[in-house]
């Protein structure tokens, strides 16, 4: 027992405070779908109107209809017709908030509802207006369900009794109006009353009213919604009346859709009528080619056109540029995602990759047989983009006149995007990308694969800053995105065989670098954040994000040297980031220990032993210091040293309480990584051979057992010598005892440097 103790001593001296936590494996869920999707159409979709807008392929995205004022078409109707201007916000309440009491008597706050008492007894259209406010305001009550079903595909009935007296109400006053836009309006709340009141004839009485107050030629956006009704209360809906409605860019475009969808028709009902081909392209997920050439034939309205093309290039961008960019399955899936193998996705792009490129090139070529008279411009960009998606190498001339903002932002980045990969060593001098560079940089996925293009020409310095600006937020909010749809996270992993340090994905800048980069590229790049001398406006706003993350490359630079243990250069990197750097996160949380202090059966747990926090920087200053000694101490004296940094060493695997010496994360279910210290990590041959030679260096016999027992903590054959060479203390020494006391210092002499 004795000898026990004084094993326990020589480790007591070090004893300081050891806050680490014990660590268990967890992760993100897997990366997919529209979080590592890759397209550059996010705003610049042809049409761009209402819930149109909105018609992307994530499912949730489509079925959204909490739409602003400004994209609200009934709001934006009841502007154009006012006379006098009002504010989005101010026709929103009146129309959408204000009851029926508020509207009839309150004390009017809402400046367009004083226009409309002020003005009613004085102005015959006004009066009309509030009186058709107040009436509409009576019949909500009919089609409450509108609400909870705002396309009115499942409730079909919210009223127990029905009110035909307010329907009737309805079309009298049609009869009556001699204001255009609120004859319709009366017209339409009859049809919509009609729907959600009668039980019989609904259909037939639809239609009769949309026949004598809309007719058949009236392309008004109020007719349209009418048209919408008649079509939903049909025994079976009209093909051509839906085509049209989804094609108008109407409110109830979605809505027709869905319904549309319902019905099952095939593809020989549709094939009279291209605009409704043109509409069952919209969400098909395989290769639509000979379906676009065949509506192309039928000369299929341009506008409609250019909008399913759109949508096949987005799928051919996803196919092919998304595991080429993230080396992650693409965003239209041909698997669940729960059965996710992370190899599968890279496998996929193996097996596919020529084939897909070849679909792009055919897309591409077809392109160029068609001409769009309105949109030139767009579809000659559009056909480069596919072209150069199959892999060719196109450069699109930049147009001087563009239809639209939209058009002229996609036209671009396509642009841009090109350049990077033609003239990667020069692109970022060219004043023009520049300027679109900083015009999208809040377009997060059109920054990372210009990065990524830059990182595939080698050029990987101005590549890790595109990097650090599309990972400006915190890493742990992976999953956090906004509305549009542009600042959604962006995630990739590995190619496909090389080991990831992650789990299977990259969250963080940083921690790509950490496993993509050589030491040799991260010195270069610290070099360059290091020096801002003579740089011009654009290099300052790109280099921006990482010189405010300086002390993170310090660390991960710093890393690199201390895997390949050398400490110097480390120790000269870490100490460039200020101390409170050290005492921030992670590093409080993780790194809150002492690595020259150890027990057998400590690693990552507290201890109370322990009482004082060593950060990198004092880590490494004590290691250098105790390596001094160690060359020229003997005897016992070079025991104590390498029983010191045996520890250290012991401590920067994963088996200690110091492994964010090397690696960033850590967990029970180790996985293989293609850092040089990779075996060092796992197997700790650098803690075991200092215990070995201080074993060989002691001259007490004690000492001699203890450090070979401690060699027996990185390879279990060195307990079966233990009991063969010293049989008096091996039993001892190799029993399970909860930790070392910190008692009987007067045993030994300690050392400290």
């Amino acid at each position: 027992m004795q000898m026990l103790l004084r094993s326990k001593a020589l480790i007591a001296f070090t004893a300081l405070v050891l806050n680490a936590p014990t660590l268990r494996a967890c992760a993100e869920y897997f990366a997919y779908g529209e979080y590592i999707r890759h397209t550059l159409f996010f705003e610049a979709q042809n049409y761009g109107k209402g819930a149109m807008q909105r018609f992307q392929y994530d499912a949730s995205a489509r079925w959204n209809l909490m739409l602003g004022p400004a994209d609200d078409q009934n709001l934006q109707l009841w502007k154009g017709f006012f006379k006098k201007s009002f504010s989005d916000s101010v026709l929103n309440e009146l129309i959408y908030e204000l009851d029926l009491e508020a509207i009839l008597y309150a004390a009017p706050q809402n400046q367009a509802l004083r226009y409309l008492r002020y003005r009613a007894p004085k102005d015959a259209e006004v009066k009309a207006i509030l009186s058709y406010l107040i009436f509409a305001k009576k019949t909500a009550t009919l089609s409450a369900a509108a609400y909870d079903d705002p396309w009115h595909l499942y409730t079909k009935q919210t009223s127990k009794r029905p009110n035909h007296k307010l329907i009737y109400a309805a079309l009298e006053r049609v009869k009556h109006s001699k204001v255009p836009f609120l004859r319709e309006r009366y017209a339409y709340l009859a049809i919509r009353s009609v729907y959600y009141s009668s039980k019989n004839n609904r259909y037939r009485w639809i239609q009769k009213i949309n026949k004598q107050f809309f007719g058949t030629q009236n392309q008004s956006e109020i007719s349209l919604w009418a048209l919408y009704f008649e079509n939903l209360a049909a025994p079976k809906p009209n093909i051509a009346d839906l085509a049209r409605i989804y094609w108008s860019k109407s409110e109830k475009s979605n809505a027709a859709y869905e319904l549309y969808k319902k019905q099952g028709y095939t593809n020989e009902q549709l094939a009279a009528y291209p605009g409704a081909v043109g509409m069952s392209l919209v969400e098909r997920l395989d290769r639509c080619l000979p379906t676009l050439k065949q509506i192309a034939r039928q000369q299929i309205n341009e506008d409609q056109l250019l909008f399913v093309v759109q949508r096949e290039i987005a799928k051919v961008e996803d196919w092919v540029l998304t595991p080429y960019y993230t080396h992650l399955a693409p965003a239209i899936e041909t698997h669940e995602y729960w059965q996710f193998d992370e190899n599968f996705a890279q496998k996929l792009q193996l097996q596919r990759q020529a084939s897909d490129r070849a679909y792009a090139g055919q897309l591409a070529a077809w392109m160029q047989t068609v001409q769009l008279k309105a949109y030139p411009q767009l579809w000659s960009a559009l056909q480069s983009y596919a072209a150069w998606i199959g892999g060719a190498h196109t450069q699109l001339q930049l147009p001087t006149q563009f239809n639209s903002a939209n058009e002229k932002a996609l036209i671009e980045r396509i642009y841009a995007l090109q350049m990077a990969r033609n003239q990667a060593h020069v692109v970022l001098t060219n004043s023009t990308v520049q300027g679109i560079i900083k015009a999208n940089e809040e377009n997060l996925r059109f920054l990372f694969a210009f990065g990524r293009e830059l990182e595939f020409a080698k050029e990987s310095t101005s590549a890790a800053y595109f990097f650090a600006k599309i990972h400006r937020q915190n890493p742990w909010m992976a999953w956090e995105s906004h509305p549009n749809g542009q600042s959604i996270w962006r995630n990739w992993g590995a190619p496909l065989g090389k080991p990831i340090s992650t789990w299977g994905y990259y969250a963080y800048w940083i921690y790509y670098l950490d496993d993509a980069y050589k030491t040799s590229q991260l010195a270069t790049l610290l070099s360059d954040i290091e020096q801002p001398q003579g740089e011009n406006d654009f290099e300052l706003w790109l280099k921006k994000e990482a010189r405010v993350k300086i002390n993170e490359v310090y660390n991960l630079v710093g890393t690199h040297y201390f895997r390949t243990n050398d400490l110097k250069a480390a120790l000269q990197t870490f100490e460039k980031a200020p101390e409170k750097y050290w005492r921030g996160a992670p590093f409080d949380r993780y790194l809150r220990v002492n690595p020259f202090y150890t027990t057998f059966y400590q690693e990552h747990q507290q201890n109370r032993a322990d009482s004082a926090w060593l950060t990198k920087p004092q880590m490494l200053r004590k290691a250098l210091r105790l390596q001094q000694a160690y060359q020229t101490a003997s005897g016992d004296n070079k025991a104590r040293y390498a029983f010191l940094l045996g520890n250290f060493y012991f401590n920067t695997t994963y088996r200690g309480n110091a492994w964010m010496l090397r690696r960033y994360s850590w967990s029970r279910d180790q996985r293989s990584t293609a850092h040089p210290d990779e075996r060092e990590y796992n197997d700790c041959f650098l803690a075991e051979d200092y215990y070995l030679a201080g074993s060989k260096a002691a001259k007490n016999k004690q000492m001699k057992a203890f450090l070979l027992r401690m060699a027996a903590k990185c390879n279990p054959k060195y307990r079966k010598v233990l009991r063969q060479k010293y049989p008096e203390y091996g039993e001892e020494l190799l029993s399970y005892c909860e930790e070392f006391y910190s008692g009987y210092h007067k045993h030994f002499k300690y050392f400290k440097r």
